[in-house]
């Protein structure tokens, strides 16, 4: 079995900015409840998941999938594919402004019941790396983080 993605969306808790992201949930547990999460967080910032397959070491959530993982990857304020404004959005805010939308999407999949709170993970490269470790040392509310080729002194 392969794991099956939708499009979730949800809204900032502070301007309520709509934000995507691609839940790929693992083989048989579509739409279930109570999922453990693992947010993979897209490098760039300037770049996007996409709700397609692509075969490559750098796109592996439907691998964290098929492991039983149920994996969001967030296109956080910043990402392309939205608009100019919204790519732009995090000048003069590069750590905070992605994390509140991040954040925002882990406490309305809580909210609708997706997934459990105590089964939270995060991870990225490069500037998901680096956004992952930003976020560890925000917030407790992760059980483990997987950063690669990232900055740690910002």
């Amino acid at each position: 079995d392969l794991p099956k993605t939708k499009v979730y969306t949800w809204k900032n808790d502070q301007d309520n900015q709509a934000i995507e992201g691609i839940l790929h949930y693992p083989p048989g547990k579509f739409e279930l409840k109570k999922l453990p999460l693992f947010i993979l967080i897209h490098g760039g910032p300037h770049a996007a998941s996409l709700n397609a397959f692509e075969a490559n070491w750098y796109n592996w959530a439907p691998i964290a999938a098929v492991e039983g993982w149920l994996v969001l990857e967030p296109n956080y304020s910043g990402s392309t594919g939205y608009s100019d404004q919204f790519v732009n959005e995090i000048r003069f805010q590069s750590l905070s402004r992605p994390t509140r939308d991040i954040m925002s999407a882990v406490d309305n999949l809580i909210k609708d019941d997706i997934v459990d709170p105590n089964k939270l993970n995060v991870g990225g490269y490069s500037y998901g790396g680096t956004l992952t470790n930003w976020l560890i040392t925000q917030t407790t509310r992760f059980n483990a983080a997987l950063s690669g080729s990232s900055a740690i002194d910002r």
